[in-house]
């Protein structure tokens, strides 16, 4: 049983020296979560002279609140066989470290990407986020420099003015564009901290990573779409105008035409101008199209009439020089979309084909019918499997560099 305490104990548990001199606190009263056999335990170290080793323990304060407490037992000198109980409260402590060990779980599942360094720049920490964004594991980070990430695409002015910048003390922020374990290029925004010891000496530095690749290429696609769409509304309003003046045109050279008797040497002219003013028609259907200013009418289609209807005018758009071949799909399939639509893809994939023979060739256009399975679906997202209908035009022309491939979906680009 407990004989007596100090002030700093009563202080401790909120008990008063009678309570304990009367013997109404005991360790089961004073222990969170009991501690029956305290007594018991204190005792055979006095009977043995042992040592009891430092245990931690809640202590209940009278009010209700928990004490975090280290208790260790001293044995007294003498025939008394006493024991000195010493209680240290590491109520604080404990706080510590429960909040050192939230910060811990923190920074090892936040999805931004951690780096701590020394002040000479080799990694001594990196966190999973690290590991998964880099694809380089803890192991062969740490003891590096984060220049195993360096791309070779960002200016070397930038890492000039962090180093200077952190070394002095100050937070740098910016982007880099890194490249993670496999090659891949990768934007990250960063920001650096120097980590400062009790002396205010700079002994670490922190690095907080995002990475942003993802970001920037919807910011990129949303300024690309508004490019567009304002592009697409003046098309509409030159289409709708440039429309106007061609049914003038068409409309007199029909006139003339009718009139002039056979043999006139003006009825070549005026059938080039009508034919250059057909395919300005055809131009200014894709700019009605391009513009969303003329409505999509999708219906059940016969790819192979779409594509014979426009033999006689797509032989005339290549010239004489190109010969043009047509395979059509036996018991083709039927397909929903909008014919103009089809006709302009068409249009204008021959006419790529065109200007990438200028010295002549052939020009392909192919339908057949078609299964995707499951193996080629994995490598043509976002295809669904099932049965579909394919058009394919080819040519024996030239082809395009990568630099012209990257550009192939810009409306008005062309070479």
């Amino acid at each position: 049983m407990i004989k007596d305490a100090n002030d700093r104990l009563l202080e401790m548990v909120g008990y008063t020296r009678a309570e304990f001199e009367a013997g109404a606190v005991g360790w089961q009263t004073l222990t969170a979560s009991g501690w029956e056999n305290a007594d018991e335990y204190i005792g055979q170290q006095v009977a043995t002279r042992g040592f009891c080793p430092a245990v931690e323990k809640e202590f209940l304060h009278k009010d209700g609140r928990r004490v975090a407490v280290n208790v260790t037992v001293a044995i007294m000198e003498g025939d008394g066989g006493d024991a000195v109980t010493l209680v240290e409260d590491i109520t604080e402590r404990k706080q510590h470290e429960k909040e050192v060990l939230r910060l811990a779980t923190a920074v090892e599942q936040t999805a931004d990407s951690i780096v701590i360094t020394d002040t000479n720049g080799n990694i001594q920490y990196v966190n999973p986020a690290f590991e998964r964004i880099t694809g380089y594991a803890k192991e062969e980070a740490l003891g590096k420099t984060p220049s195993i990430l360096k791309s070779g695409k960002t200016d070397l002015g930038t890492y000039e003015e962090l180093w200077q910048t952190i070394t002095k003390g100050k937070v740098w922020s910016g982007q880099l564009l890194n490249k993670k374990k496999d090659g891949t290029l990768f934007e990250e925004r960063v920001t650096i901290s120097p980590v400062r010891d009790a002396s205010g000496d700079i002994v670490n530095y922190i690095a907080v990573k995002q990475d942003i690749t993802q970001q920037l290429q919807l910011e990129q696609q949303l300024r690309q779409s508004q490019r567009l769409e304002a592009i697409g509304q003046l098309a509409g309003g030159v289409a709708h105008d440039f429309n106007n003046l061609l049914t003038a045109i068409l409309g007199y050279s029909d006139l003339t035409l009718a009139k002039l008797e056979a043999g006139n040497p003006l009825i070549n002219n005026l059938r080039e101008i009508k034919k250059a003013g057909e395919r300005a028609a055809g131009l200014t259907r894709q700019l009605l199209a391009f513009s969303r200013k003329q409505m999509l009418a999708p219906r059940v289609l016969d790819l192979n009439s779409i594509v014979s209807d426009l033999n006689k005018m797509l032989r005339r758009l290549i010239g004489e020089d190109i010969e043009l071949v047509t395979k059509f799909g036996v018991n083709l399939g039927s397909i929903k979309a909008d014919p103009t639509q089809v006709e302009q893809v068409i249009m204008n994939l021959v006419v790529n084909s065109r200007d990438a023979m200028p010295n002549g060739g052939t020009l392909t256009i192919e339908t057949r019918n078609v299964t995707f399975d499951e193996e080629y679906v994995l490598t043509h997202q976002p295809v669904q499997t099932g049965d579909y209908v394919a058009l394919v035009v080819s040519d024996t022309g030239s082809g395009m560099d990568a630099e012209t491939q990257a550009r192939i979906f810009e409306p008005f680009f062309t070479t």
